[in-house]
């Protein structure tokens, strides 16, 4: 009989060899001065949470162009065909199941619990015969790497009406007052800077209890700092694939690498969770934007 397969152990492994690697799954590849926009499935939808950085990963490790994938039989629907020797990608994806509810006294009651289920997609680098819209592929998305401001990203960040001035000596979200502080854009040694900071702060912010409500616990009221740190630092980097920014890591994140390393081979959900998070910010901005006027949609 198979053994069952570990989807969480299986990814979570994965994540923490590549962090020993020295490499950052949640910052999109990278090469020859273009990026690649958010992964999309084959109608247009991007990809969330874990996904992305699994889609990522396998770009990067394989040079795939486009940002579209399918299953074998969604590329069969188009009259298309995998090729032969290609080898599929994991996703995972989650499914309910209900169980009784030990925390009620109603025998009868009923919790769901979900699990994860892996599922493998292509690339369309990895396709041939389909549709013009996927062929020829499409073409890496143009990196904005500008030495100053860029006036559909500060649209973008403003149409959120966030509280942010750009008097502090350093950069913050400060739950109390509901406000980012950062620095001068011209304290910055790159635009780029500026935006992967202003960005990060942005998705601090969305944990506020009047809008996602994140609040990570670890016991006794203490909040865990560690996992909002990444949500946050994933989140910037989902938002600057979407706006066509290059996103930096942030130096001062190296003191939480250890611990995020620490976290990671406890707990198989710690990854999981912190992607989902991550997410949910982005769609939490990406809805405060006018319809008019989506910024972070791709056509």
């Amino acid at each position: 009989m198979p053994t069952k397969r570990n989807i969480q152990k299986e990814v979570t492994d994965q994540i923490i060899a590549q962090l020993k690697a020295g490499t950052r799954p949640w910052n999109q590849p990278w090469e020859g001065g273009k990026g690649f926009a958010m992964p999309k499935r084959h109608s247009g939808e991007s990809y969330q949470g874990i996904n992305v950085l699994l889609l990522w990963s396998s770009a990067a490790a394989n040079g795939f162009v486009s940002p579209y994938w399918m299953t074998y039989n969604q590329a069969k629907k188009y009259g298309a065909n995998v090729r032969k020797g290609e080898k599929g990608s994991m996703i995972v994806f989650t499914k309910p199941i209900q169980v009784q509810d030990k925390t009620s006294s109603d025998p009868d009651a009923k919790a769901s619990i979900y699990f994860y289920k892996p599922s493998t997609v292509f690339n369309v680098d990895q396709i041939d015969g389909l549709p013009e819209k996927f062929a020829p592929p499409v073409v890496l998305t143009a990196v904005a790497n500008p030495d100053e401001r860029v006036p559909a990203v500060d649209t973008y960040i403003a149409n959120t009406q966030a509280s942010i001035s750009e008097d502090g000596d350093k950069a913050f979200y400060a739950p109390g007052p509901d406000k980012i502080v950062m620095p001068a854009f011209d304290k910055f040694l790159t635009a780029i800077d500026f935006y992967s900071t202003e960005l990060h702060e942005l998705v601090h912010w969305t944990g506020h209890k009047s809008r996602v409500n994140r609040d990570f616990k670890i016991g006794e009221g203490r909040k865990d700092y560690a996992k909002e740190e990444l949500v946050a630092e994933m989140g910037a980097a989902f938002l600057c694939a979407e706006l066509g920014l290059e996103s930096t890591v942030r130096e001062d994140h190296a003191s939480y690498l250890a611990n995020w390393l620490t976290a990671l081979e406890n707990d198989q959900k710690f990854i999981f969770q912190a992607a989902s998070a991550a997410s949910k910010a982005v769609k939490f901005i990406n809805d405060l934007q006018p319809v008019e006027s989506e910024a972070s949609k791709v056509a």
